[in-house]
């Protein structure tokens, strides 16, 4: 069960869609596990088609519907294979492996650590998948950017934190620089 949870500010985000892919997979991920935060979605969702339903309607240009329309035949962002069996990963996540997890890239990065790093289309976003032996750590490190983690299996202990069980969602921003020693083997970031 989840003991960590995004804040509503990031879940708002997500329903509004203006969350970067990234970011907004990995909310997804999460509210495929998290009954809280997926009723808490679904307010925010309610709420924002009340809001979208008492807007009044504002005509558009030609040009602009003339672009919309050219975009329906742009390529899907994202392929899909439609797989029929259940699935354990999330779906969006499943997207964007895009083939059979055993077939991804891992790149060795220490003894413990092996990362495997996924397109999103979004170059100002990296995304990128963890595997963490049990008693692994990820080195210390900062960036300039947001790092958003979601334990999918196994549990994670940060060296600022308390212990964070699978299923948990972790946003170290307000720690420029952290360290991860993991009991985790598998983490979407």
């Amino acid at each position: 069960m989840a003991k960590h949870h995004p804040s509503n500010d990031l879940l708002m985000e997500y329903a509004a869609g203006s969350l970067p892919i990234a970011q907004a997979a990995c909310i997804s991920a999460h509210l495929s596990y998290c009954d809280r935060c997926r009723r808490t979605y679904d307010q925010l969702q309610t709420v924002g088609g009340t809001m979208l339903e008492r807007l009044e309607p504002v005509p558009v240009s030609e040009a602009l519907l003339d672009t919309v329309l050219a975009r329906l035949e742009d390529p899907a962002p994202l392929a899909y294979s439609g797989q029929t069996e259940a699935s354990e990963i999330p779906g969006l996540l499943e997207r964007l492996i895009n083939k059979d997890f055993g077939q991804l890239v891992w790149k060795r990065v220490t003894r413990a650590l092996s990362v495997s790093y996924l397109s999103t289309g979004d170059i100002q976003h990296e995304f990128a998948l963890l595997r963490i032996a049990a008693g692994g750590r990820i080195p210390e490190h900062t960036h300039g950017g947001n790092e958003m983690t979601l334990v999918l299996e196994g549990g994670l202990a940060t060296v600022e934190t308390a212990t964070i069980p699978e299923i948990s969602f972790f946003d170290p921003a307000m720690i420029p620089t952290h360290r991860l020693p993991s009991m985790a083997r598998t983490v979407f970031v």
